[in-house]
C-alpha cells in the first residue's frame, strides 16, 4: 500500500474541521494523560502534579506520534477536594488516575451544609491554573488551542461529592438532595469558568465538557431530563 503524503499540519487539520471543511486525513487526538509522562520516562502522577513537566512531555509526545496537542492537564476528581474531601494521586502502575478516598458528604445533612469554596485556592484549582499557565505561549504545528476551559459535567462532578452510588439512591428517595448537589456543581463551574476567563482570556481556548456519569448506562432518560438537563443548559449557555 502506498504511503499517503500529508498535505496539512495538525493545526491546519483542526482549523479545517472547525470551518466544516475536509482535512487531508483524520487528526488523532488521544486522551492519554498518564501516557505522555510515562512515555518520556516520568511517572503517571507527574501528569497531574507537575504542570511544566507535563507540558514538556505532552509537546514532545505529540511531536513523536503526530498527535494533536491540547493541554488537558487536570484531576478528574472534580469537586471532591474542592469541597473538603480527600483525593489520592496515582503512585504505581496499578493506579492510573487520581481517586477519591473521602467524599465531602456522607449524609443528606452534609450536602446541605456544603459551602461554595474559594475558587482561587480550592482543592486542585491552583494546579489546574498552573497547567493552564504552562501552555499559554504554546504555538506549534500540532497545536490550535493552548487553553482549556474546564466545564466539568455537573452530574459527573456532583457524584464526587458523595459517591455515584449514593447519589443515585438519593435520586429515588431524596431528590431534593441531588438537586442541591447539582446546584452546587453548576454554580461552581460557572464561577470557575469566569475566573479562568478573567485570568487567561478565551483566545485560542477550547471548552472541555466531560459528562460520562449521566449516560443511559447509569440513569434513565427521565432522570436525565429532571436532574441533568436544566443544569447542563444553564452551564453551557
Amino acid at each position: 500500500m502506498a504511503k499517503r503524503t500529508a498535505t496539512m499540519t495538525n493545526r491546519e487539520r483542526m482549523a479545517a474541521l472547525l470551518r466544516g471543511e475536509k482535512p487531508d486525513r483524520v487528526p488523532i487526538w488521544p486522551m492519554a494523560l498518564g501516557f505522555y509522562t510515562v512515555y518520556k520516562g516520568k511517572t503517571i502522577g507527574d501528569a497531574y502534579t507537575n504542570a511544566e513537566l507535563f507540558t514538556d512531555c505532552l509537546r514532545e509526545t505529540c511531536n513523536d506520534f503526530d498527535w494533536i496537542y491540547f493541554p488537558l492537564g487536570a484531576a478528574l476528581t472534580n469537586l471532591a477536594s474542592e469541597f473538603g474531601g480527600e483525593i489520592k494521586w496515582p503512585s504505581s502502575g496499578y493506579s492510573q488516575a487520581p481517586m477519591v478516598v473521602r467524599y465531602p458528604a456522607e449524609t443528606p445533612e452534609d450536602v446541605f451544609n456544603l459551602k461554595m469554596p474559594d475558587i482561587k485556592t480550592a482543592g486542585t484549582n491552583p494546579m489546574r491554573m498552573a497547567h493552564a499557565a504552562a501552555s499559554l505561549n504554546e504555538k506549534n504545528d500540532n497545536c490550535l488551542f493552548n487553553k482549556m476551559l474546564w466545564l466539568g459535567g455537573p452530574f459527573t462532578s456532583a457524584g464526587n461529592l458523595s459517591g455515584v452510588e449514593k447519589m443515585c439512591k438519593w435520586m429515588l428517595k431524596k431528590p431534593d438532595v441531588v438537586h442541591r448537589m447539582m446546584r452546587l456543581s453548576t454554580d461552581y463551574y460557572i464561577e470557575l469558568t469566569k475566573f479562568h476567563k478573567a485570568t487567561y482570556g478565551t483566545e485560542d481556548a477550547l471548552a472541555f465538557y466531560p459528562e460520562p456519569t449521566s449516560s443511559n448506562q447509569v440513569i434513565s432518560a427521565k432522570q436525565f431530563e429532571e436532574f441533568v438537563l436544566p443544569y447542563f443548559k444553564e452551564e453551557v449557555e
